[in-house]
Order: C-alpha cells, then structure tokens, then sequence
C-alpha cells in the first residue's frame, strides 16, 4: 500500500514484513535521544536494533535490554559486527570521530543533528564519505536527523510558502525555547555548540529548507546563569528577510511557533494556542491545516526514510550537504555574534 507520511508531502511504499529487506543497526551513545532514536527505528518494519555501546556500560544495559540487543565494550567492536548502519547519538563535539569510524568500516551513518560544529569538519565528513563508498564498492548512506522537516506543521508551512499561497514572502520569523538542558556537556559550548548549534539550528535548516539559500547572517547570543538565547537574522538570495530566536532557560517550557508573511497572505503556528497551521490570505478567509495524526510520529517517518536510502529506494533523509549548508549558517552566526558585524556568504 502507499502511506502518507504526515509532514514530508511524500510518500512511502509500505513493504508487507516478508517484502522489506532486513536492516541491522547499531548505535552509539545511550542517552536520551538514543533511547528516542531506538523507539521508533524499532518500529520501522525490517529493522533490527542489533547492537548498543557507550561509555556508561550500565545505560547501554538499559537500553539493549528494552530491545533484546547485544551490549559491545566500545565502538570498534560494535563496528566489527554483522551490523549494517549505525545511529551516531553521541555528544555533538564526538560527531566527526564516530561519524569517521562507521563509515571507514563500511557502514552507512544516521547522525544526531547538528552534523559537526564547524564547516570544514562537515566537508571532511563529506570526503569520507566519498572515499568510503568507493572502497566498500558501494554508496554508503550519511543521513543527519533535522527531524523538522518531518513535522507536518513544518512542511504543511513550507509547502504552502512554496506553492505561492500566500504570495512573495517578504518577513519571516520563529521561535524555539525550553528547559535549560540538565546534561553538563550542553553548558560547554565546545561540546555542545550552544544553543546556537543544538536548538535554533532546527530552525535554521527550516528556513534554508523553505526560502532558499542565504547571503547575509547576523547574530546576537547572550547568556547568563541557567540561561542563553541567541537570536539570528538571515537575508535570503530571494530577498526575503527572517529572524529566528532560540532560548534555553524558558520557564514556561517547550514552545515553538513560525510567521511567513507574503504579499497575498500570513501563515502563523503556535504550539502554545494551537495544533495546526493557519492561513489567511486576501482570497480566503483563515484555514485551519489539519494536525499532525496521533499514531504518526516525526521520529519514526525520519527513520524510515534512513532505511529507505540505505537499501537505495526514494528518500527524503537530509543529505550530508543540506547538513554541511546549515552548519555554515550557524558558523556564521557564531561569528557575527563574537564581531558585532554581519556576515556574508
């Protein structure tokens, strides 16, 4: 059958389980989105959590157990198994180490967003890659998680902006904010990247993904006990202007919300107010997009795409060069907030 999947305006072919060829992995780290990456790639049909390491032998119990997989003292040995992907779920400044290994032993790689702190690690990733592929006589697959993109919120939004819905967008903006992270490693920003690189660059693949490449990025990130916000401002190629602010710290807890505004129209969402995308436009009066389905999960419509491109079917995975795009504006940003001055690309 064909299954719609909720937030990429996609669709997937549903192998029966006799159908869908079988695909081992492994994953590096036990932490929480581990434990999310494992829940959901559990459910995908064909795939097989096989294998689990990190550093916290008793973590890696926890979650192997929850799954039947087998517990492995350190990378090399779960790279040495008969596994076939690895999910990289590790702290951000380990991405490029780990992302290496499984793809010098021939593995292909879903790696947590973002995929490293800086471009030119993003393009050594890239070489690997190639010459990985080429050695193994195969095309590995690297796949970053921007889940965003699999929300339907978001792409119900970008769909319409890119459609015309509401006309030439000129302004844009979103908002990202909650808990400060209880991790030590987020507070180091060599490991983490700041908010900057671990929340709002959600947001910032979100707007490249929708209103086209950038060519000016500037930035402000302030910080203080238990808090940090960054707020970044991007003039796209089209000449549409957006603004996108992160924080960690929001006492009221998680939030997100988005605004285009065109010409012809305004596209709003609120996860503080409601569920769903509105759009009103000088034709129509405002429209509710219907919500996101209870039983479909960004999560799991993220992972089954990974699987997808593993065993070379369409796929709407984000690509280690949309990754390495995203990484640059967040570089830049990063920049623009150390100078005080924009940066151009």
């Amino acid at each position: 059958m064909l299954h719609y999947i909720t937030g990429k305006d996609a669709y997937r072919h549903e192998l029966t389980d006799m159908e869908q060829p079988r695909l081992k992995i492994g994953i590096l780290g036990a932490g929480h989105i581990a434990g999310v990456h494992a829940r959901h790639a559990a459910r995908v049909p064909g795939v097989v959590l096989s294998g689990v390491t990190d550093l916290q032998t008793e973590k890696a119990e926890a979650l192997a157990q929850q799954y039947g997989a087998t517990v492995y003292p350190d990378v090399n040995s779960l790279l040495a198994s008969d596994i076939d992907a690895v999910v990289v779920a590790v702290p951000t400044n380990a991405h490029i180490e780990m992302t290496e290994s499984v793809l010098c032993a021939g593995k292909s790689a879903f790696c947590e967003k973002p995929l490293a702190l800086s471009v030119a690690d993003c393009e050594a990733l890239m070489k690997t890659l190639q010459l990985s592929s080429e050695s193994s006589q195969r095309p590995l697959i690297l796949a970053v998680g921007h889940v965003i993109r699999f929300f339907p919120e978001y792409a119900q939004a970008r769909q319409q902006v890119q459609s015309g819905a509401i006309g030439k967008v000129a302004v844009a903006r979103t908002r990202r904010a909650g808990a400060y992270p209880k991790a030590p490693w987020f507070a180091d920003e060599s490991k983490s990247g700041g908010v900057l690189f671990d929340l709002l660059i959600h947001d910032l693949d979100f707007l490249l993904w929708t209103l086209g490449p950038v060519e000016r990025v500037y930035a402000k990130i302030g910080r203080s006990e238990g808090v940090e916000y960054a707020s970044v401002v991007l003039r796209h190629r089209s000449g549409t202007i957006s603004q996108s602010d992160g924080l960690w710290g929001d006492p009221a807890g998680f939030s997100t919300s988005f605004e285009f505004a065109g010409d012809a129209g305004l596209i709003t969402f609120d996860s503080r107010t409601a569920s769903t995308v509105t759009i009103a436009t000088q034709s129509k009066a405002s429209l509710a997009l219907a919500p996101r389905e209870p039983d479909s999960d960004p999560y799991y419509h993220q992972f089954a795409s990974f699987a997808d491109a593993v065993h070379g079917l369409p796929s709407q995975s984000v690509t280690v060069t949309e990754a390495r795009d995203v990484v640059a504006i967040a570089e830049a940003a990063r920049q623009s907030a150390l100078t005080g001055k924009p940066m151009l690309m």
